[in-house]
């Protein structure tokens, strides 16, 4: 999370290799609203955790964009798995 910041632009992977685009406009914190959302995972360890950082997003954008092109712009083979 400290690689996302306010006017960052996030790029979103659908199912069915739609893409999406969207500004950061707030980066958070919310255990409450994170455990509301998601509900909370079980470490290795036994401790429970949940996805307390947030951030939201100002207009989001469909893109006409395949998975494989936009890998090609960023230097993944055409057929990687976007994640991160």
């Amino acid at each position: 999370m400290e690689a996302v910041s306010p006017g960052d632009y996030l790029f979103f992977v659908h199912g069915g290799g739609k893409v999406s685009v969207a500004e950061v406009s707030h980066t958070f914190r919310n255990e409450p609203l994170a455990r509301s959302i998601w509900g909370e995972t079980e470490t290795a360890n036994g401790k429970l955790q949940t996805w307390e950082l947030m951030f939201s997003l100002l207009k989001p954008h469909d893109l006409d964009l395949p998975t494989a092109t936009l890998n090609e712009l960023i230097g993944r083979k055409l057929n990687a798995a976007l994640r991160g």
